[in-house]
């Protein structure tokens, strides 16, 4: 009975290693919204960490979340170094490896061991608006538990970054129509 149970249990796992070959190590969402923005208003929004927490929905899931920055307040070399209890967010950093003026924000993620990511902000000037796409992708290795647990989260990480680009578009076209005539929204955030 024993045997039976042991050779059943080793069976599935020897399938589900097998299943895992034809599951890609890289775990990669990439999804887009319009905003009634210039790229150059969206752009100094992203490229200064310090204004994620008016609208990045990961950073609000722990109220208690400690967050600090490092001397660069935007741009190439910006880190955001969290740390939380809550074991669904951890403790990391986040660092901006590439920025380029009104088009690009990329930055690195180090979940403290735990793996690493790469989160991009691309922008596209759109007529009146500004096409904004964001996009993760990690490496999940030949870990088959890595591989299947991303497939499983997959759906749950949509929906994640789908409510962080309603955030930041509610949160910049909320700030375009409250600005005057006077007030120089399009250099928000930068260092100057």
């Amino acid at each position: 009975m024993f045997k039976k149970i042991f050779f059943g249990l080793l069976l599935i796992i020897l399938l589900l290693g097998i299943g895992s070959l034809f599951i890609s190590n890289t775990h990669h969402i990439e999804r887009s919204t319009y905003i009634k923005a210039s790229p150059k208003i969206i752009f100094n929004e992203l490229n200064t960490l310090s204004s994620w927490e008016k609208w990045n929905t990961w950073l609000k899931m722990d109220t208690t979340m400690k967050i600090s920055y490092n001397e660069i307040k935007s741009g190439l070399g910006s880190e955001l170094l969290w740390t939380s209890s809550n074991q669904n967010v951890g403790n990391g950093t986040m660092t901006i490896t590439k920025s380029e003026p009104d088009n690009l924000v990329e930055t690195e993620l180090n979940f403290n061991g735990k793996g690493k990511g790469i989160n991009g902000f691309r922008l596209e000037p759109a007529g009146d608006s500004s096409k904004l796409t964001t996009y993760f992708t990690s490496d999940m290795g030949w870990n088959p538990v890595f591989k299947y647990l991303s497939l499983m989260s997959k759906k749950a990480m949509i929906e994640m970054t789908d409510n962080g680009l309603k955030s930041i578009k509610d949160y910049i076209e909320q700030m375009t129509l409250s600005a005057t005539p006077e007030t120089k929204i399009d250099h928000v955030g930068n260092k100057e």
